[in-house]
């Protein structure tokens, strides 16, 4: 049994554009992680993002936080966000074009 709660990592392999790998680099840099965290947590909350158009992700004493657009207010980790894809496509709708 692995101490990961999410299982064993798998890899990816992909290209990327080599503006996109040189700015990369340097926020690797300068957060002093590497280029695989970063990439890693650009891709989860990339796809969290997606799922829930009003979710962004803040850094904070705790780490990083999933959050309200436009509002200071942070999502508790444990709850679930099936209601803001309702509330999410309620307001694009709402939204003049």
């Amino acid at each position: 049994m692995t101490d990961n709660p999410r299982g064993a990592k798998q890899q990816l392999t992909f290209r990327v554009q080599p503006q996109t790998l040189s700015q990369l680099k340097q926020r690797a840099k300068e957060t002093g992680r590497t280029q695989t965290e970063l990439a890693e947590r650009y891709v989860e909350e990339g796809l969290r993002m997606d799922e829930h158009p009003l979710v962004v992700f803040r850094d904070g004493a705790t780490g990083r936080r999933p959050g309200l657009v436009g509002s200071s207010t942070t999502l508790n980790c444990g709850c679930r966000a099936e209601s803001l894809s309702a509330t999410s496509a309620r307001t694009a709708q709402a939204r003049p074009r």
